[in-house]
């Protein structure tokens, strides 16, 4: 049960520039987690610690002005933005009914941020509409806020397409990949 590598949007670009959004939902049938952003407040007094030497303006930035300006490189500081995480299970991992998502690399999602609880939540598919989800959160520390509104540890609730959810800092919004067709085809024309 190891977690797939992240994807961004640019690597759906070429696929989605040649097929229309019908034939990408068919051959991606399974939704998305789209990276937004990680919530600044978790940036405001954390130490960074880079490999290059400073500069006159890194010395005299703030931690979070670095962390805004740098580009990840491990641990904690690392962007999630126009990330694309496949929600899918491996066909042969156990709890094929579950798809779990957590820092550690075990989950079928790995979202590698402090800020997310090694078993932090996961997904589950209706039985009777398997394009109805659900997400439930495991009663991690930091919580999971679905629109906004924070989920009850082990609370059952409906996820549809364009939700926003939150996995401690980390914001993601929910897409078929219809919608992700979309977006990267809006990404590849110069849109957000």
């Amino acid at each position: 049960m190891n977690a797939q590598p992240h994807k961004t949007i640019n690597d759906y670009t070429a696929v989605a520039k040649s097929m229309t959004a019908d034939a990408f939902g068919a051959r991606y049938q399974h939704p998305f987690l789209f990276g937004r952003e990680v919530l600044e407040e978790e940036f405001r007094f954390s130490t960074l610690v880079t490999e290059e030497p400073s500069s006159e303006r890194s010395r005299t930035a703030t931690a979070g002005e670095q962390a805004a300006a740098e580009t990840p490189k491990g641990g904690d500081n690392f962007r999630i933005r126009h990330w694309v995480i496949s929600v899918k299970k491996p066909p042969a991992a156990p709890a094929q009914d579950r798809i779990f998502l957590g820092r550690s690399e075990t989950n079928d999602v790995c979202v590698p941020h402090k800020t997310v609880s090694k078993l932090h939540a996961y997904f589950v598919r209706d039985a009777q509409a398997t394009n109805k989800w659900f997400v439930v959160d495991t009663g991690s520390a930091n919580g999971t806020k679905h629109n906004g509104l924070r989920i009850p540890p082990r609370a059952k609730v409906p996820i549809v397409d364009g939700d926003t959810i939150c996995f401690g800092r980390c914001v993601f919004q929910w897409m078929t990949a219809k919608s992700l067709h979309e977006r990267v085809l809006a990404a590849a024309s110069g849109g957000a």
